[in-house]
């Protein structure tokens, strides 16, 4: 399967872990899965794992954000956190969005992210 999708037990994230190619049929299954989970959790945090794409990864975010995937585009009820290795000054690697080395340090990322934000987080 070129995409595994995994929800996190504990906390609002889901890891969408990328293999070998994109393409058209890889990226109608994420839509259907992120419609799903979207009804499901309603906001979550999206961990896009693209270690093991075989573009580089900014061809794989120019291909994920060129995509009729909803999940992929800006909604506000994800927040996304990337998993990869950018190239240094690729443009498209520009989008703003935390890129992380890999998924440890994302979901410690995430956890912090989310304690902040709590009800009853002190700067409310």
């Amino acid at each position: 399967m070129p995409v595994r999708v995994e929800k996190s037990v504990d906390d609002p994230i889901v890891t969408f872990t990328f293999e070998g190619g994109l393409d058209a049929e890889t990226l109608e299954q994420v839509k259907l899965q992120t419609t799903q989970l979207l009804a499901e959790m309603g906001t979550f945090y999206a961990v896009i794992d693209l270690q093991r794409v075989e573009t580089t990864f900014g061809e794989a975010l120019a291909l994920l954000g060129s995509s009729s995937v909803p999940a992929l585009r800006a909604d506000p009820r994800i927040n996304y956190v990337f998993v990869g290795q950018p190239i240094q000054d690729d443009p498209i690697n520009q989008m703003g969005v935390p890129v992380f080395p890999n998924k440890e340090i994302a979901f410690e990322y995430i956890r912090r992210e989310i304690a902040t934000n709590a009800p009853g987080q002190s700067g409310e």
